[in-house]
């Protein structure tokens, strides 16, 4: 990032941070308080219309309660029921005429639809509304879900609001209750037809709800949520739209009809995210919602938020005028100095930056000059370094040729001597003889594993070659195909899980698999046949993971740091051959492939070996310098 660019943030940062302060943390409070003042309206509307709604029906059962004890109605519905079939009868004419009289005035007083008497049977037998003689007289009362007759003969019941056909498809319910003779036996029932014209008007009242705001009273049934009344935004949803419970919309009128009371920001029928008031209406097993758009009720304060937008974005235009202005004054001349530290970087170090500025440009300059000078010396340094370090190179590729052939050769010929003695002169060597020939050749057999491995654990970097893809599953399968016989004679099992690719020297997996496997063939258990897993544990960061496992003898992990160091060993040669050098060869081609290795173990336990590798490591060419046997 250049000078300029940083100075264009600090400006901008110094000021817009207390345009933010000052704008935007106000517009934040602003906001909840605007959001808990529109709360409480819908709170105190849901509320009063709550209240107003229970005030509605329990007056319709104090007038059912009245009705029940009337001397008129326990006088003549026995008359009438015994002659519902034969309503020109003088007795049933008569019954009709001394309650027309009384009921039909309480109809029109208590704005009833109709009033009606129901036979023990449960048949109308009575209507005070001539309009609905023809077609309710004789017949059962016509609610949807047929309870009004079962569950009025128990007490007082309110039904469930229904479309009344015969009046125009008005809404409607049925208040009913029992009636009893003088002597307490049951003689039929009363029913009261209510209008749902009046309390729907009052319920889809607007006053102090905006353009986008209503309120709405719905009932549960089964796992749906019923809309009772003609909504809003939609004037067809009464006793038509329905919300399963549990779905993402309509979520307050869900809550209300669950006997909850809440309130909070909601997503209504439409999608629609809005601010809403839920409550629950017990006497009528309703639910109530009260509740406005989101868009509205904070329309104020998004005015509010655009206009401290725009005056923001003025801010911002003038501060970015004058912090250019400002960079462009305090960048030129360093712009000056870079060209002159290209130049330098290019190898010129002949070439000096130094100005006569008395600022702090002028005196880095100067520095600069001073740092150049410094820097030829060294790169002298340096070069003189390099051609020692090159030297050491040959030096150390040298001793690599000589034990790979000079020093082997006098271990073939000792072993091969001492072969020809023990031949041809077995004869005349005594067992103390003969023993040291074994020695012999026993300590050159040792000497040349030993000068194997040393070469094994330079070539790591001497004969290394360049990263591939490499599919670690299949590198396993082919090291398991080369020592299945090793396998076999010690009655082992190998089990390969699904390993990765890589991006590595495919070589040096192989070796670091095959020894790691083999590890766990030699140190196993006695009288317990080895058991192996190689598999593949999701890493961290994107690396890999390898865990080699073994069921063999393991060991204490106090010796975690011995066992990856050359030639360092937990068990005595007798018991375990080996040079001790494999697992540092496998801990070296880890590093080089910029991974780690560790293990865990306990003695008698087995061990598990485990190796994190990156996908790709950064470096994917092999090293050209070494610096010792061990790297």
């Amino acid at each position: 990032m250049t000078i300029k660019q940083r100075l264009l943030i600090g400006f901008l940062a110094v000021s817009l941070i207390p345009i933010f302060m000052i704008g935007f943390i106000p517009f934040s409070s602003a906001r909840k308080a605007l959001e808990q003042a529109q709360i409480s309206s819908l709170e105190s509307i849901a509320d009063l219309k709550v209240n107003k709604i229970e005030a509605f029906f329990h007056e319709r059962a104090g007038d059912i309660k009245t009705a029940q004890d009337d001397f008129n109605i326990k006088t003549n519905l026995p008359v009438l029921t015994r002659f519902a079939d034969h309503r020109t009868h003088p007795d049933y004419i008569s019954a009709k005429q001394m309650l027309d009289g009384q009921l039909q005035t309480f109809q029109k007083v208590n704005g009833y639809l109709d009033v009606l008497l129901v036979s023990p049977e449960g048949r109308i037998v009575y209507v005070t509304n001539e309009q609905h003689r023809a077609a309710d007289v004789g017949n059962m009362l016509p609610d949807p879900d047929n309870k009004t007759f079962e569950e009025g003969q128990k007490g007082i019941y309110f039904s469930d609001i229904f479309i009344n056909k015969v009046d125009g498809n008005r809404f409607g319910m049925f208040v009913t209750a029992p009636v009893h003779d003088f002597d307490g036996s049951l003689i039929g029932m009363i029913a009261l037809e209510v209008a749902m014209d009046s309390i729907y008007r009052f319920i889809q009242e607007t006053t102090g709800l905006g353009q986008t705001g209503e309120t709405l009273v719905g009932l549960r049934v089964g796992h749906e949520a019923l809309f009772l009344n003609p909504l809003r935004h939609d004037q067809n949803a009464a006793l038509k739209r329905r919300v399963t419970i549990g779905s993402q919309t309509a979520i307050p009128i869900q809550k209300a009809v669950e006997g909850q009371n809440g309130s909070g920001r909601s997503i209504d029928y439409r999608g629609e995210e809005i601010i809403a008031v839920w409550r629950a209406i017990p006497s009528m097993n309703w639910g109530m919602v009260a509740k406005i758009d989101i868009k509205e009720a904070f329309a104020s304060v998004d005015d509010l938020r655009r206009l401290t937008l725009g005056i923001a974005l003025m801010t911002l235009l003038l501060v970015v005028f004058v912090a250019r202005a400002t960079a462009r004054s305090i960048a030129r001349p360093i712009r000056v100095l870079q060209q002159g530290v290209e130049t330098l970087g290019n190898g010129d170090l002949s070439f000096k930056v130094g100005t006569d500025a008395k600022d702090e440009v002028g005196q880095l300059s100067r520095a600069f000059d001073q740092m150049v000078g410094d820097l030829k010396v060294l790169n002298l340094k340096l070069e003189k370094r390099a051609d020692e370090l090159a030297r050491s190179n040959e030096d150390l590729e040298q001793f690599t040729s000589i034990a790979s052939h000079d020093l082997q050769e006098p271990l073939r010929k000792m072993r091969s001597f001492s072969s020809i003695l023990k031949e041809d002169y077995s004869g005349s060597l005594d067992g103390e003889g003969l023993g040291f020939l074994d020695r012999i050749q026993h300590s050159s057999d040792r000497m040349k594993r030993l000068i194997d491995d040393l070469l094994s654990l330079s070539r790591v970097t001497t004969k290394a070659k360049s990263f591939q893809s490499t599919d670690l599953k299949k590198v396993a399968e082919e090291v398991i195909d080369d020592i299945d016989d090793l396998i076999s004679r010690s009655n082992g099992h190998v089990e390969i899980g699904d390993l990765p690719t890589i991006e590595a020297d495919r070589t040096q997996m192989y070796h670091l698999i095959q020894n790691l496997i083999g590890n766990g063939l030699k140190y196993r258990q006695k009288n317990q046949a080895p058991e192996i897993s190689v598999e593949n544990v999701p890493g961290k960061n994107g690396n890999v993971e390898i865990r080699v496992k073994d069921n063999g003898i393991g060991f204490d992990e106090k010796y975690l740091d011995r066992i990856f160091k050359p030639f360092q060993r937990l068990h005595g040669r007798k018991d375990y051959e080996g040079s001790g050098i494999g697992l540092a060869i496998c801990e070296k081609i880890v590093r080089r492939h910029e991974g780690e290795m560790t293990a865990q173990s306990s003695p008698g336990q087995g061990a598990t070996f485990i190796v994190k590798l990156p996908r790709h490591p950064s470096r994917k060419k092999p090293q050209k310098i070494m610096h010792s046997l061990e790297g």
